[in-house]
């Protein structure tokens, strides 16, 4: 395959983390965490192909869930916790513990790891392409961030209030899809 049909596939599978991190850049994350979140989400992208390859379809036979719903379930919990948070002080709000940010990262990342079970057919260089998931996606979720931070300074507070039903609208969406 192709490094540009790869680069397709990367791009593809890192517009859902760029969405989403548009929602969450408007709300008071500081810089460092932005990073943080970047890197931890270009880190899933390459593991969680790689997970995948290995474990296959037999983690959803498991868990017995389909990888939609799971992943609409977590935009729940997430559009929740922010309508919580815009509620409360606003160094509170946005992604600012480890838990959120895990929960971020493996929100925007579950896609690549159905990816990973057909990853042998993608292409043999296994490593060069969970690179470039990897790079691809903490790129897209850092201007996302960063665009969001944006966003907020133009709008105020009707961003937030777009995130959250950004957030709540991709949760209904997986959910019924």
């Amino acid at each position: 395959m192709s490094f540009f049909t790869i680069l397709l596939i990367a791009i593809t599978l890192s517009m859902d983390a760029f969405t989403l991190s548009i929602s969450y850049g408007m709300l008071n994350i500081k810089k460092s965490m932005i990073i943080r979140v970047s890197l931890l989400v270009g880190v899933f992208h390459f593991f969680m192909p790689l997970i995948g390859l290995k474990l296959g379809s037999f983690i959803y036979e498991v868990i017995d869930i389909k990888e939609d719903l799971l992943m609409g379930i977590i935009f729940l919990i997430l559009s929740i916790d922010l309508l919580i948070n815009m509620f409360k002080d606003k160094d509170l709000k946005g992604i600012n513990d480890n838990i959120q940010v895990l929960l971020f990262s493996l929100a925007v990342s579950l896609d690549s790891l159905t990816v990973g079970i057909t990853l042998n057919a993608i292409d043999d260089r296994i490593f060069l392409v969970t690179m470039v998931f990897m790079i691809v996606s903490a790129i897209f979720t850092l201007i996302g961030l960063f665009f969001g931070k944006m966003i907020k300074k133009v709008v105020g507070i009707k961003a937030e209030i777009f995130g959250v039903i950004s957030l709540m609208l991709l949760a209904i969406y997986y959910i019924v899809k």
